[in-house]
């Protein structure tokens, strides 16, 4: 296998299908299976695909009353993603297809970010700071042992905010 056929996923190096191109019929349980969670499976007639419901998520995030709580806001953002996902079924398998198959693409991922950035600055500014260091600088970090927990306190009280 070649170095870029390997994708680092939750489970450990798992083989990238990202050259493979989904099969136009497909007629086995197995190929079902394989590409359940590969590939956009569903019934657009059914919902919204992927990047659909990122534009409207990022939408309800820009519409959202000053005075709301976050707690609101998620709410209505699940809400938003279960009416509106489109979902496929097959004989193949008693679980539905969901638009949002694709774990590295979530339609989700870039609204939490910008809250995480908006909780860290407010609440853990020295956490926020710390994700902001120079690249060369916060792969020492990283590195280091937490046994050297004097080492990057020190780092990081001396690094620029």
């Amino acid at each position: 296998m070649k170095r870029n056929d390997i994708v680092n996923g939750g489970g450990g190096p798992q083989p990238s299908v990202a050259r493979e191109r989904p099969p136009a019929a497909i007629d086995t349980e197995a190929l079902y299976l394989k590409w359940k969670w590969r590939a956009d499976l569903s019934d657009h007639t059914t919902g919204l695909d992927n990047a659909a419901l990122k534009d409207g998520t990022l939408r309800l995030v820009a519409e959202r009353p000053a005075d709301e709580p976050w707690v609101m806001t998620r709410a209505r953002l699940f809400a938003y993603l279960a009416d509106s996902m489109a979902i496929g079924f097959s004989k193949f398998d008693c679980f539905p297809a969901i638009a949002s198959w694709n774990r590295w693409d979530r339609p989700l991922t870039k609204v939490l970010k910008d809250r995480e950035k908006e909780v860290d600055a407010r609440y853990a500014p020295s956490t926020y700071r710390y994700r902001r260091l120079p690249s060369p600088l916060l792969s020492i970090l990283r590195r280091l042992p937490l046994s050297y927990w004097p080492l990057r306190f020190l780092l990081l009280s001396i690094c620029p905010t």
